[in-house]
Formats: C-alpha cells, structure tokens, sequence
C-alpha cells in the first residue's frame, strides 16, 4: 500500500509541476527549461500541434490521402466548394483531437522522465505510463488514419487518381522516392 502511496505522491507532484509550467509563454525559452529530454523540440511541437508525422503513410501510400494535403492541392484536383468545407472539417476535427491526445503523450513522456530524475522510478509505474503512452500514440495514429478515410470518401475516384499523379511527381521532383509522400519526409 505504502508503494502505491509513493507513486501517487510522485505523481501527483509531477503534474502539479507540470502544470505550473504550462503557464508561461510557450516560446523557445520553455522549451529549454522543458522536462522532457527523450523527444526533440520538432517531436514536442509535432505532438501538440496534432501533425501527422508520416503516421498515416499506410493511408497515404495507398490511395488515401489525408486532408491536410488535398486541401494544398484544391485547385489542381478541381475540388468543388462543398468538398474544401468537408475537407476543412475533417482537418479541424482531427487536428483538434490529435492535438489532444499529443498532448496526453506528452504528459505521460513527461511523467516518465520525472520519475527517471528524481530517482523514484519503479517498474510497476514506468510500465503503466511506457503502455498508457504507447495506447495513446495508437490511439494519434487511429485518428490520422481515420481523417485520410474520410477524405478518401468524400473525393471522386477521378481526384484520388489526379493526387497520386500530383504526390509521384511531387516526390520524384524533391528527390524523394515515389513511396514517400510530400509533407511527411523527415517526419
């Protein structure tokens, strides 16, 4: 009982810090003092911001594009008003709910790294936060991949024919293989 009592002190120390150090500024100067040291600067913003990094490449590679670049690409896809509304929708819900939830792993990758630094890390803890964060970046993942779902069903098969021609030649031109598509290199 005492371990389980430790572990929730710990924690609940942790978020009360972490909490306090939401309140500033957001800018360059947090990201130095930032507690977590496991992910890079770019991972921390990819997380919070909701973008993809290049977890929807099944999606994508495959005929289903997501709505972030059909939207990039309206005007060469013929897209009509009604479909960049769609469209728009299903990029501000998933990025809301992404963001979201990148946020939670963050939180968990955090609570890691406290836990690691201050010397009280126990495996029954480390392991409940190393799943609950995997859980959630499934979770990240399902909801990209849901998003290029949608987009799929709302464009003509005309569409998705134009965007495969559009990303091979956007890949081809950057250098990039034909597997990878534009805006998730480096991702």
């Amino acid at each position: 009982m005492f371990g389980r009592a430790r572990i929730f002190l710990c924690l609940l120390f942790f978020f009360f810090c972490l909490a306090v150090g939401m309140t500033g500024s957001g800018g360059a100067a947090d990201r130095e003092r930032s507690l977590l040291k496991a992910l890079t600067p770019d991972e921390q913003d990819d997380l919070q911001a909701g973008r993809g990094m290049g977890l929807a490449k099944a999606a994508e590679l495959n005929g289903s594009p997501g709505p972030a670049h059909v939207l990039d690409r309206a005007e060469a896809l013929n897209l009509s008003e009604a479909q960049k509304a769609a469209l728009t929708g299903i990029k501000h819900a998933m990025t809301t709910e992404a963001s979201a939830t990148g946020r939670q792993i963050l939180e968990r990758e955090q609570a890691l790294e406290h836990l690691f630094a201050s010397g009280v890390a126990q495996a029954s803890t480390v392991t409940a936060l190393a799943v609950e964060s995997g859980v959630l970046r499934g979770r990240l993942r399902a909801i990209h991949l849901a998003a290029h779902l949608e987009t799929k069903a709302i464009l003509s098969p005309e569409q998705i024919k134009r965007y495969e021609v559009l990303r091979g030649a956007a890949a081809s031109s950057a250098g990039s293989s034909v597997t990878e598509a534009p805006g998730h290199a480096g991702h």
